[in-house]
């Protein structure tokens, strides 16, 4: 989902995507705080850090229902 989010944001964008020139230098300066380096694979790890009102039961809670609502939409299709 999310590289798809990332293509869908590089569409909009158009030719300005992946430049590197102000104002989107200053956009990386502030985003580059939020990418880390997992220490076992080195990967790049985005951390987001989320409102207080989101929290693991309610993230999990939502996604369960959406699959749910899906798997139901599936069912009733077939």
């Amino acid at each position: 989902m999310i590289e798809a989010g990332i293509k869908f944001l590089e569409s909009i964008a158009g030719d300005g995507a992946g430049s590197a020139e102000a104002p989107g230098g200053r956009f990386e300066q502030i985003l580059s705080g939020l990418f880390t380096r997992e220490p076992g694979t080195n990967r790049t790890t985005l951390s987001i850090p989320l409102p207080e009102s989101l929290n693991q039961q309610r993230v999990a809670a939502a996604i369960s229902g959406l699959a749910n609502t899906v798997a139901r939409a599936v069912s009733v299709g077939k």
